[in-house]
């Protein structure tokens, strides 16, 4: 029909643009924060190709992770510094131990991956083939790792059996051991159409992962993926299923399911696939578009919409709750703390929400920005400022229900 606008492609869905898009010639430059990452990506793009020419990171700040093994808090700079946070058994104060050092032009590090026993890795600039890594030794400084036998640029990662699982355009899914950045276990290569650059998203890792991980292949390809040991160590296919309809990069685990966003005309829809199979189970019509997750924190589920609402699944899939706040930009994904849940905002709000209705039942603000998702330790919630800045500020005490 005349004058009828045609969709041809969404891309960068539950990103959050930080800037006004900027038209130099025939290239759109165009900003924005990525969900996970406390950097911001600036990229390239032709206004004739769906992918940037060009893009990288710029502004990264400090992650803070719990130490749970060593009773320590860690936040790592994106420049590679380390800062141990210990409580003292008795006086309970907590005292910050520096490892020195940091790296020489070592980039804007920013997204943080988690290992497990206290190992972390911080992803740089798309494009690069090496990590930074800082382990639970409590005088080991963070160092940069090379990731060997890597092709093509990084597309997405997440931690794995205690290892580093990460996908890359040329196709491939790689499981690297750190700190040597080697790989043991052959990558997962699904068949390429000549010179075909694919778009993957993060891998959704089962609490088991004896079980493998499900990850998504542009958008509309869905893979499940287990380590098998016969002939030789490798990353098999166990099961795929194509899509009818794209669905949103982002993927989440909930007992035994894999959750897909579809975006249908005016809302988008929750989807769970089994595990095993990746056959449909149930679908959720939603109010509106999301926004932020799906995200399984604990054992719980939870996502928001562009109306505002929160809502959390059981992992039996049932909805447990539905809450409206009025933030819409989330810091990260929300810490677990006595059974409620504590989100930040990118502004520096807190509330705290009953795990079992979604009531408020606690504010503050430390009215500064905030960057990444918060911690508690030694009865404090840690949270990374935008600038750098480490703050620490009491738990937010339940007073009962009330709104934000």
């Amino acid at each position: 029909m005349l004058g009828e606008l045609k969709l041809d492609w969404i891309d960068n869905d539950g990103d959050l643009f930080v800037a006004p898009l900027q038209r130099s010639e025939d290239v759109v430059i165009h900003v924005r924060r990525q969900q996970g990452a406390t950097a911001v990506t600036v990229s390239g793009q032709p206004i004739d190709a769906r992918r940037p020419s060009w893009q990288t990171r710029v502004g990264g700040t400090s992650s803070v992770s719990v130490d749970r093994e060593n009773n320590l808090v860690r936040a790592v700079t994106s420049q590679a510094g380390v800062f141990r946070f210990r409580q003292r058994p008795v006086e309970k104060q907590t005292i910050a131990e520096v490892t020195p050092g940091g790296l020489e032009n070592a980039g804007a590090y920013s997204q943080v991956v988690d290992l497990g026993q206290g190992r972390v890795a911080m992803l740089g600039s798309p494009g690069q083939q090496t990590v930074m890594y800082a382990d639970s030794g409590e005088e080991s400084p963070a160092r940069q790792v090379d990731l060997q036998g890597s092709h093509g640029a990084m597309v997405s990662a997440a931690g794995f059996a205690n290892q580093l699982l990460a996908t890359f355009n040329d196709g491939s899914v790689r499981l690297f051991e750190l700190p040597t950045g080697n790989q043991q276990v052959s990558p997962f290569q699904p068949s390429l159409q000549p010179g075909q650059r694919v778009d993957w998203s993060s891998p959704a890792v089962h609490v088991d992962s004896r079980r493998g991980f499900a990850v998504l292949r542009d958008r509309q390809q869905l893979f499940r993926v287990q380590v098998k040991q016969d002939p030789r160590p490798h990353l098999a296919l166990h099961a795929q299923r194509d899509l009818a309809s794209p669905v949103y990069p982002l993927l989440a685990s909930l007992g035994d399911a894999v959750l897909t966003v579809h975006r249908s005309v005016g809302h988008d829809t929750l989807v769970a696939h089994s595990w095993d199979k990746l056959e449909e189970l149930r679908r959720w019509e939603l109010t509106g578009r999301v926004i932020w997750g799906p995200h399984r924190v604990e054992n719980r589920l939870l996502l928001l919409t562009d109306r505002g609402k929160v809502i959390c699944h059981e992992d039996n899939l049932d909805v447990a709750w539905e809450s409206t706040i009025k933030s819409r930009q989330l810091a990260g994904r929300p810490v677990g703390h006595e059974g409620d849940f504590i989100f930040v905002s990118l502004a520096g709000s807190i509330w705290r929400m009953d795990g079992q209705t979604g009531d408020v039942v606690a504010t503050l603000s430390i009215q500064e920005p905030v960057i990444g998702s918060p911690v508690v330790f030694s009865d404090r919630l840690w949270l990374s400022g935008a600038d750098g800045t480490i703050h620490v500020v009491p738990v937010p005490e339940r007073e009962g229900g009330q709104s934000l």
